[in-house]
């Protein structure tokens, strides 16, 4: 098969084996602040067909998103000194101030509690 054919090809034909939800984070991972819309076209669905689909999985895309936003910026807060606002703007938020809103309300922390957290636990080993 040609690079272009898999390019053309809507994700699911081409790795039947990998589960949506699995190809979704995927794309996520890379593409943080990914609207749904955005990444149904790249799967090869329509955003409701996609929103239908993960529904059967017990998930849904805003879920999904978060919980791939969050990963990211717990692995960078805990393994880089990059500043906070660059890692707001990484995961796909607009202002540091609202990540900070968002991560404090999904963790309990703040970035910066978080990161001290995680950079003595390092430590301490």
């Amino acid at each position: 098969m040609l690079v272009a054919d898999l390019i053309t090809r809507r994700s699911h034909e081409v790795m039947p084996h990998v589960s949506l939800v699995e190809q979704l984070e995927s794309h996520l991972r890379g593409h943080p602040g990914c609207e749904l819309s955005t990444a149904a076209r790249v799967l090869g669905y329509s955003g409701r067909t996609l929103q239908r689909k993960l529904a059967r999985s017990d998930c849904s895309f805003a879920e999904l998103r978060m919980k791939v936003r969050l990963d990211h910026a717990r692995r960078k807060l805990a393994g880089t000194s990059d500043k906070v606002a660059a890692i707001a703007t990484e995961v796909g938020f607009a202002s540091a101030s609202h990540f900070t809103s968002w991560f404090c309300r999904s963790l309990g922390l703040t970035p910066s509690e978080f990161r001290r957290l995680a950079v003595r636990c390092r430590r301490d080993g």
